[in-house]
């Protein structure tokens, strides 16, 4: 069941608070609000496409945020943000690999063979179901480990490079909007799962995941002794804004790093400042989408509430989408 968003007013399409509304806010790249008619009938239909993917899959959105332990509104953000506010350009709508893909979730690194982008890293570890292709001799083959393939090529045991074979089965996949929000759901819970289990590198060269502080704190006005033992990793599976950031940003290791030093630094010293201890939101104009999701949140809810009203009883087989046991 699609719907056609317009530009009239309709209560069940726009917020009715404002508190986190506005019409073209922080990470906004588009003039308009995104319940808004686009001019642009390519851009109006990719807006489309995401505002649809959410609602018509609104009750599978859910069931894979559960299962993943994530926010809703996050898996959704990501669609709708893509759709919204970075639609294909003239270019990129004919030759990208993304075209089609809910989430604009790549099916290989954008530097080329050799890397895993995240979707690959998903599979690999074992966050979504095994990827399976058509190998050269017809018969298909469950994708193997990047490091365990390119062994087999150094070793002649594969004498035929799969890639692109297992690539364009990648895209076939992500293609099903099902299974691209299982992805997003899947790549969404690896980078909490990383900065939940993050340590900080101490110059004595441990690597520690939790310090004792004893510290005299400006509390509430007065001076508090703080003597409790803190994890340096967080979570941040609520974090529609963090995790939304993380998602479009990438290179989520480096950043964890990053992360559990600053925290570290924030622990041991004597500020007050919560902020200094939490993930740094990035300007707005380097990586939009946290920004955004976290501005048209209400508006991002309601897409979601809206499926679920227009179709309650609507069940997937959802155990085919998860990884076994």
């Amino acid at each position: 069941m699609s719907i056609n968003n317009s530009n009239e007013p309709n209560s069940e399409k726009q917020p009715s608070k404002q508190a986190h509304w506005f019409p073209a806010g922080p990470g906004a790249t588009s003039p308009q609000p995104p319940w808004e008619w686009r001019e642009d009938k390519f851009d109006e239909g990719a807006r489309l496409e995401a505002v649809n993917g959410v609602i018509d899959n609104a009750v599978f959105l859910c069931t894979v945020a559960d299962y993943y332990k994530v926010d809703s509104r996050a898996i959704a953000g990501v669609i709708l943000w893509e759709g919204c506010e970075n639609p294909h350009s003239v270019v990129t709508r004919q030759f990208s690999s993304t075209k089609g893909i809910l989430g604009k979730i790549h099916p290989a690194h954008k530097e080329g063979k050799g890397k895993s982008d995240v979707a690959e890293l998903v599979e690999e570890g074992g966050l979504v179901p095994p990827l399976t292709f058509i190998d050269s001799s017809g018969k298909e083959q469950i994708v193997k480990p990047r490091k365990q393939r390119e062994a087999d090529l150094l070793t002649a045991k594969l004498t035929i490079d799969n890639e692109d074979s297992i690539i364009k089965a990648r895209i076939k996949k992500l293609q099903d909007p099902l299974w691209a929000i299982v992805y997003i759901g899947a790549i969404m819970d690896r980078q909490a799962k990383i900065y939940q289990n993050v340590k900080y590198k101490r110059s004595d060269g441990a690597m520690i995941d939790r310090v004792k502080v004893n510290k005299v704190r400006i509390m509430n006005g007065k001076p508090t002794l703080d003597n409790k033992t803190y994890s340096i990793g967080i979570n941040i599976r609520r974090r529609l804004n963090v995790m939304t950031a993380l998602y479009q940003g990438g290179n989520i290791e480096e950043r964890a790093k990053n992360f559990a030093e600053r925290r570290y630094n924030y622990l041991m010293s004597n500020s007050i400042k919560d902020s200094e201890g939490e993930p740094r939101m990035p300007p707005p104009k380097e990586e939009a989408m946290g920004w955004w999701c976290d501005g048209y949140r209400d508006w991002i809810q309601l897409q979601i509430d809206l499926g679920l009203r227009k179709n309650p009883t609507k069940k997937e087989n959802i155990k085919k989408y998860l990884p076994k046991a």
